[in-house]
């Protein structure tokens, strides 16, 4: 394993990675073996540990990223030599996770009050609540709009409730015009929406503005590690024939060649109070809303008024309670 891996130091003498000193003779390799092989279960066990609390925290890796930037320096070696096209850059910098311009921040906003956070029963046993849980999925694909005039026409957002050593109990959804929704797999749901990728503006593989109006954004690099875990954009295609673009000082609202606000794409995050012997919830999310005006310019131009929506809930118990997790996901189509 790679705990256990040796190499040679000389004729005879083998070394440790773990202790980075030389080991003589049989008895002293045998002892660094088993002093490798006891921290490495005793690193298992902290991480197992450090899960049932919800506290195994993801962390990036420096190395790593020392290694990109000099892959980066190569990178610009290789374009200085003429080895690389003009053309090619916007790709290869989007490989190496470094596009030229770089995305724009993403502003996490307020959770809207018309998205109500999932609510558990606090005084039941997690058994009897995770019975109550899973049957409410059936209200999570009901059609819902802003306080304004504004209709909600795509969304993707997730919750999570943390009771400690009993469960967490999940909520997943999403809806987008014409969504193709053939798997009960949120994940897989998700990924079957066309995509989008940055490489100093919005690019797509395709001239087709996406049935779906909305694209995933993706990237060669994974998700980021701080930023939006799913997250929309209007399609390219679509601002080009419906002549809409970012306003200049809200990047989350869309105008049209007029100048009136037509279209709104926020990404959000909410939490609640988090103790290690408490219940806590998290959620984040990303909704495009679309005034009265730009709705009737998307029907005009051919867009499609059903909206389909997916809608899971899951409860996965703790180890040592003995009961099985159980999961209910809905479906529905509206028209707009």
């Amino acid at each position: 394993t790679d705990q256990m891996r040796y190499i040679n130091v000389g004729r005879y003498g083998l070394a440790c990675p773990c202790h980075r000193s030389n080991v003589w003779g049989c008895d002293g390799f045998a002892l660094s073996m088993m002093r490798c092989y006891l921290n490495s279960i005793a690193l298992r066990r902290l991480e197992a540990e450090l899960r049932s609390l919800d506290m195994q925290i993801t962390y990036l890796k420096p190395h790593m990223s020392v290694g990109v930037v000099a892959l980066r320096h190569v990178a610009g070696e290789v374009r200085r030599a003429g080895l690389l096209a003009d053309h090619d850059l916007p790709l290869f910098l989007e490989k190496l996770n470094a596009p030229l311009p770089p995305h724009p921040l993403q502003q996490a906003q307020v959770r809207p009050q018309t998205i109500p956070r999932p609510l558990v029963a606090r005084d039941a046993s997690w058994g009897e609540a995770g019975r109550a849980w899973t049957p409410r999925v059936n209200e999570d694909v009901a059609p819902w709009s802003l306080q304004t005039e504004d209709l909600v026409i795509a969304e993707v957002s997730r919750f999570t409730i943390f009771k400690p050593r009993q469960a967490e109990f999940l909520q997943h959804r999403f809806r987008a015009p014409k969504a193709q929704i053939d798997s009960d797999d949120f994940d897989d749901g998700y990924e079957k929406l066309p995509a989008v990728v940055w490489r100093g503006a919005y690019v797509t593989h395709d001239v087709t503005p996406a049935t779906t109006l909305v694209r995933r954004v993706a990237s060669s690099a994974g998700t980021d590690l701080y930023g939006p875990r799913y997250l929309l954009a209007i399609c390219p295609n679509w601002l080009r024939q419906l002549r809409w673009r970012q306003h200049a000082a809200n990047p989350c609202v869309y105008t049209d060649s007029d100048g009136t606000a037509v279209a709104k794409l926020v990404w959000w995050r909410d939490a609640g109070p988090v103790d290690i012997d408490d219940e806590s919830i998290w959620g984040e999310g990303c909704y495009l809303a679309l005034a009265p005006h730009g709705l009737s310019q998307y029907k005009a131009a051919g867009g499609q008024p059903t909206i389909n929506s997916f809608a899971s809930r899951e409860v996965v118990a703790h180890s040592g309670h003995g009961e099985a997790s159980c999961r209910r996901t809905a479906r529905h189509s509206y028209t707009i």
